[in-house]
């Protein structure tokens, strides 16, 4: 989520964050320092009108385009499915996307700070390795071996 907005639903949640966004976003919006009757008031309401006119005083602001909150959104349902255990193949499928744009929004997490909520993959960790059904399952032929109790002596 883009930092303005993160500031805006800290202050009057993520809710109405997401309305403002998807109403005013890329534009410029005027906050008053009396709110009552505005637009702003019939989008995110009175008390939340309230807090942003408090938190920004009188002037304008631009808020960020609902286009980034959905891709956001979509972004971090598709890192659950993943996690979950979905093939690339069902998440394509499911978010309408392509398989290689579905690896760019996995390699992107792997390369930025995790978001609330979405539990890390590890650097070190291969694909298989992140998912639920591979947990415990040896990764390699030696790992298998080791636990077979073979140590590669002939």
């Amino acid at each position: 989520m883009p930092e303005t907005l993160r500031e805006v639903a800290d202050l009057i949640g993520v809710a109405a964050a997401v309305r403002l966004s998807q109403r005013f976003g890329g534009r410029r919006c005027y906050i008053g320092t009396n709110p009552e009757g505005s637009a702003l008031e019939d989008c995110v309401g009175p008390d939340a009108a309230r807090a942003l006119s408090w938190y920004y005083g009188a002037g304008e602001t631009t808020f960020p385009r609902g286009e980034s909150v959905d891709r956001y959104a979509r972004d971090q349902a598709i890192l659950k499915d993943r996690l979950a255990g979905m093939s690339c193949g069902a998440l394509a499928e499911k978010y309408r996307l392509s398989e290689r744009r579905l690896w760019e929004i996995l390699a992107a997490h792997r390369a930025h700070e995790t978001p609330c909520g979405v539990v890390p993959i590890p650097e070190s960790a291969t694909i298989r390795e992140a998912t639920p059904r591979a947990a415990g399952r040896a990764t390699s032929a030696r790992a298998g071996n080791a636990r077979a109790g073979f140590d590669g002596a002939r």
